[in-house]
C-alpha cells in the first residue's frame, strides 16, 4: 500500500524524493496524498515529525507543476505564525529550484521592493500570515493573482480555530472563495486537535472534510497489557506483584506503571500488632520511547511526550 503514495506523483518528484533519500511513505503521507490528489479537502492530525507538511504539498506541488498554463498565485500556504514561514520557505526554496517553480512569504515586514516585485510577478507558491492574507485581499493587482488560487494550506490550524484569528482566517477564505475563477481546494495541518468535528468544520465551511486523525482512527492506537509476576519466596519479595502496560500506536512505546510489593508476614504483622502491613515501590511513565511529539494518544490532553515520570515509596499499614 505504501509506494502506491508515491507513484501518484509525476516523475519531477519522484526524482527529487529520490534526491532526498525519502523512499518509503510515512503513515499520514500514506493515507493523505491520494485523497488530496483526488481533490478532496483534508484535515491531518498527526504528531510532528510525522511529515504531515509534505503529505499536503507532494500532491499539491505536483498538480502545479503539471499546468503548463498556470497564471498568478496557484497554492497559498498560510501558517499562524512568521518563524515557520520563514523555517518553510528555506524548504521549498530547495524544491522550487529543482522543479521549476517559484515561492515567495509575504507578511506585514516584507520590504516595500518585495511587495511591488509580487505585484508584478507573483510566485507560484505564496507563504503568508492570515492578517496578511486580508491585508492583501483589497489590492488590485494581487487579487488578480489571487484568483487563480486552486489550493490554500492551513498549518496548525488548531492555533486559528476559536478566537478571533480564526474569524479572521474564515472570512479571509471566504472572500478568496468570492474572486477566484473556480472553487479552491483546503488542507488542514494539526499536530493535536481535541474536537476534529468542530475544526473540520472550521476549514471547509460548507464543503466536505476528510478527516485523518493518526491518533483516533481505530487501530492507530492500542492497549495491551504486557506480563503479570508474582515472587515466592521472600528472597525475591514474598508476593510481591509487578505489572506494566504499554500504549503502541506506530510512534511510541510508554513502559508506564510499574509496582513491586511484599507482603510482610502474618506472624510479623501480630507482632506488630497490625492487621496488614505492605512495603512498596511504583513508578509512572518510567520509559517512553519516541521519535514524535504531539497528542498523547492515551489522555488526549498532553502536548509534548514524554509525560512526568513519578516514581513512590511507602509503607501501607492497617491498624
Amino acid at each position: 500500500m505504501a509506494p502506491e503514495a508515491f507513484a501518484l506523483l509525476s516523475t519531477p518528484l519522484k526524482g527529487l524524493l529520490q534526491e532526498t533519500r525519502i523512499s518509503t511513505p510515512t503513515p499520514p503521507q500514506v493515507e493523505a496524498i491520494p485523497l488530496i490528489a483526488q481533490g478532496d479537502n483534508v484535515l491531518i492530525i498527526a504528531p510532528t515529525g510525522s511529515g504531515k507538511t509534505e503529505a499536503a504539498l507532494l500532491p499539491l506541488i505536483d498538480r502545479m507543476i503539471r499546468n503548463n498554463d498556470r497564471q498568478g498565485i496557484s497554492l497559498v500556504y498560510i501558517t499562524p505564525l512568521r518563524a515557520l514561514n520563514r523555517d518553510l520557505l528555506k524548504r521549498l526554496q530547495t524544491w522550487s529550484n529543482k522543479l521549476g517553480f517559484s515561492v515567495a512569504v509575504r507578511h506585514g515586514d516584507t520590504p516595500a521592493k518585495d511587495r511591488r516585485r509580487m505585484a508584478f510577478k507573483p510566485p507560484n507558491l505564496l507563504i503568508t500570515t492570515p492578517e496578511t492574507l486580508q491585508a492583501i485581499l483589497p489590492g488590485r493587482r494581487m487579487r488578480d493573482h489571487l484568483r487563480h488560487v486552486r489550493s490554500v494550506v492551513i498549518d496548525e490550524v488548531h492555533e486559528l480555530a476559536g478566537d478571533r484569528r480564526g474569524v479572521q482566517m474564515a472570512v479571509g477564505l471566504e472572500r478568496l472563495k468570492g474572486i477566484c475563477v473556480n472553487d479552491f481546494q483546503r488542507v488542514g495541518l494539526s499536530a493535536t486537535v481535541g474536537n476534529p468535528e468542530e475544526i473540520a468544520l472550521f476549514l471547509g465551511g460548507n464543503q466536505p472534510v476528510n478527516v485523518l486523525n493518526r491518533w483516533r482512527n481505530p487501530g492507530d492506537v492500542s492497549t495491551i497489557q504486557r506480563f503479570s509476576q508474582n515472587f515466592n519466596t521472600l528472597n525475591t519479595l514474598n508476593n510481591a506483584q509487578l505489572s506494566d502496560q504499554a500504549f503502541l500506536d506506530g510512534s511510541y512505546v510508554r513502559l508506564k506503571n510499574v509496582s513491586i510489593s511484599w507482603q510482610v508476614p502474618e506472624d510479623w504483622q501480630k507482632n506488630l500488632h497490625l492487621q496488614n502491613a505492605r512495603i512498596f515501590i511504583q513508578g509512572q511513565n518510567l520509559v517512553t520511547i519516541t521519535k514524535y511529539q504531539g497528542l498523547d494518544p492515551e489522555t488526549e490532553s498532553s502536548t509534548t511526550l514524554p509525560p512526568l515520570r513519578v516514581i513512590t515509596m511507602g509503607i501501607q499499614v492497617g491498624l
